[in-house]
């Protein structure tokens, strides 16, 4: 009989706690700070004025730890805000300065009612546009004669069609 451990959804419900400021890591950093910190007369009102020299270390250690990872925590948060912002933006600029052969592909396959077009995977467009994100293959396999060309469905990147809806004079051509 053997046990067989999940140690990637451990370490996930471990490290999920430390994505997000949690009361505890507020209360350790402001009990931390305030023994560190707080004038020698009231600390020698609660007794803790003659800590071991140990014991100084140890609380300054975690002082130090967990107000980084509350730094961490909100620097990191602040970026993941922004980073869908930034790149809209960026993408839209490069829309923008997109030659007009591929914003014609990108209207007709925008224009159309399912919003994909059929278009050959090995052309220069098609890979332009793939490699852009601009489209994304949705199609992996398609069946066709040796005498017809290949042709896979594509479709535009949901923040092409986010910028269709909020901006349709940027597609009329």
């Amino acid at each position: 009989m053997s046990v067989s451990v999940d140690t990637k959804g451990i370490f996930e419900k471990v490290f999920d706690n430390f994505k997000k400021i949690t009361p505890a890591l507020i209360v350790i950093t402001t009990s931390t700070a305030l023994i560190l910190f707080l004038p020698t007369s009231i600390l020698a009102k609660m007794s803790l004025d003659s800590l071991p020299d140990i014991w100084k270390r140890i609380i300054g250690i975690v002082f130090i730890v967990s107000t980084s990872l509350i730094i961490v925590i909100i620097i990191v948060n602040f970026f993941n805000k922004i980073k869908p912002t930034l790149f809209r933006r960026m993408m839209r600029k490069k829309y923008i300065n997109l030659a007009s052969k591929y914003k014609l592909i990108l209207k007709k396959m925008l224009n159309n009612n399912n919003r994909c077009l059929d278009l050959d995977p090995n052309s220069g467009d098609t890979l332009y546009l793939v490699n852009g994100v601009f489209i994304y293959r949705i199609q992996n396999l398609k069946l066709f004669d040796l005498s017809e060309k290949l042709k896979l469905t594509y479709a535009p990147e949901p923040w092409l069609i986010d910028l269709y809806e909020k901006e349709p004079e940027l597609f009329k051509i």
